[in-house]
């Protein structure tokens, strides 16, 4: 093809025709543009459906994540309803400022000796998120809904840190001081413990405003934990659900399995 137009160009020249000359090259200019043109878009079409086909297993894999997160923090939830069930009642014997009543505290006291925290494992949604994959997502609900989730999710790991750091500088240093952690400790945290030691005088706590206040900020940081929990679960399902719609979209039905 090349060799054909060469003599074209090559006779036209010879024979002096100077005008079909020019004309001629500049079509053949024109025709090498619309060549690289094409080139581009075709490459352009290419890297397209590549990067469609990384963003949709990117959606099945971090769907099925979603799924299987939102199932334990559901459980990791009742077990944060259970220790504020526990520091309540401990705050409410200390409220009768009844002595006699303070040896209850051994059945409640343990939800204070906790630093529970979620610490949710997302490895494919890391990834996507540091690939900075978010930005190339076309479906501006989609994008928003993994955005939401990335906010939500960011607030439930410095929450989580604020939890722990609550219980190493406050609470374990009380707890060293004034109770007997093996025998107040909530049962599933009892597992290999040894029984027994010097007992704990839960009477001194009649009037201990150290106590009052520890069970007071560790009830208030349990409560935010809650809510910022089941706003995080909320912001899961959402984005699950947006996910489903869009992989539905794009092939026609739905495939991945709930």
């Amino acid at each position: 093809m090349l060799r054909f137009l060469r003599q074209i160009r090559q006779r036209l020249f010879t024979e002096k025709k100077f005008t079909k000359y020019l004309l001629y090259a500049i079509g053949e200019i024109l025709l090498v543009v619309v060549g690289i043109l094409i080139a581009l878009q075709v490459n352009n079409w290419n890297e397209q459906r590549v990067l469609d086909n990384k963003l949709r297993h990117y959606y099945e894999s971090i769907h099925d994540e979603l799924h299987y997160q939102i199932e334990g923090t559901e459980y990791n939830l009742k077990i944060l309803d259970t220790i504020k069930i526990k520091l309540v009642r401990s705050l409410e014997l200390l409220a009768l400022k009844n002595k006699d009543s303070l040896y209850k505290l051994e059945n409640s006291i343990g939800a204070l000796g906790t630093s529970y925290t979620l610490r949710p494992k997302f490895s494919v949604m890391n990834e996507f998120i540091n690939q900075n994959f978010i930005s190339k997502v076309e479906n501006d609900s989609l994008k928003t809904k993994l955005v939401a989730f990335e906010r939500w999710y960011n607030d439930l790991k410095a929450l989580d840190d604020y939890v722990f750091i609550q219980y190493s500088e406050t609470i374990e240093p009380y707890y060293n001081k004034k109770i007997n952690y093996a025998s107040a400790a909530l049962a599933y945290h009892r597992a290999g413990l040894i029984p027994g030691g010097p007992k704990t005088n839960y009477s001194l706590f009649l009037e201990d405003m150290e106590l009052w206040n520890i069970l007071t900020f560790k009830l208030e940081t349990t409560n935010h934990q809650i809510t910022g929990i089941n706003k995080f679960i909320e912001s899961m399902k959402i984005l699950s659900t947006e996910l489903e719609n869009e992989l539905g979209v794009k092939n026609g039905s739905l495939t991945i399995d709930n």
